[in-house]
């Protein structure tokens, strides 16, 4: 079933729908204000609006509230089969956005199986790919940690070599200037190379995670 394709004449049902498609707090606000109206209507009715209300609270910011919400109308969806909303996917555009909100109140390892799961339905959705590689490259910062310190500590040796050659070396020590300037070029080309190899290791893993999983 679509329910884009549905039609009602429900006073509720319309008033409901007549406020603007992107007034998304209005509708929040009319939904929460007149809630006992809409457990009048019928349940094809009362499902249109719900899911509405559910991806408005998304757009608002009420993550924590879309995840809570979010989580009955998966299970309704896929009970009453409402395929799509709008010419979109209702059952992975609600998986996205419950990823996404747990992504945004910091829950990654709910948002990261969300994910996974979703590339695995559809692996050329780009939207999907770019979220799953957000979340899989902040969870997998510690696993990686230890080559990017060794990277940070070079640069930051460098720059204490360097200071060290501006204010002493140039006038105090010139016959020091070649050595100490091959140990500080010699630290910072190090130090890119290394941090170079350690995002292609984070690529390679998180490749791995989304189309080898």
């Amino acid at each position: 079933m679509s329910t884009s394709k549905l039609s009602y004449d429900s006073p509720a049902y319309m008033s409901y729908f007549g406020i603007d498609q992107k007034n998304y707090a209005d509708r929040i606000a009319w939904y929460e204000t007149n809630y006992s109206e809409i457990l009048s209507l019928d349940k094809k009715q009362r499902a249109e609006i719900e899911i509405d209300y559910t991806l408005s609270l998304f757009q608002v910011g009420r993550y924590h509230q879309y995840i809570s919400q979010s989580e009955r109308l998966i299970e309704l969806v896929i009970n009453d089969n409402i395929y799509s909303v709008n010419g979109e996917d209702i059952f992975q555009k609600l998986l996205f956005n419950k990823a996404a909100s747990h992504y945004n109140v910091n829950e990654m390892d709910q948002a990261c199986h969300i994910m996974l799961e979703l590339c695995k339905i559809d692996r050329t959705n780009r939207d999907y790919s770019l979220l799953a590689s957000k979340v899989i490259r902040i969870k997998s910062y510690r696993q990686f940690d230890r080559m990017k310190g060794l990277a940070l500590g070079m640069i930051l040796l460098a720059l204490v070599i360097i200071m060290f050659e501006i204010l002493m070396v140039r006038t105090l020590f010139i016959q020091w200037i070649q050595p100490v300037e091959w140990s500080r070029n010699g630290l910072l080309l190090c130090s890119f190379l290394l941090l170079a190899i350690n995002e292609l290791r984070i690529l390679k893993h998180i490749r791995n995670k989304i189309y080898h999983s």
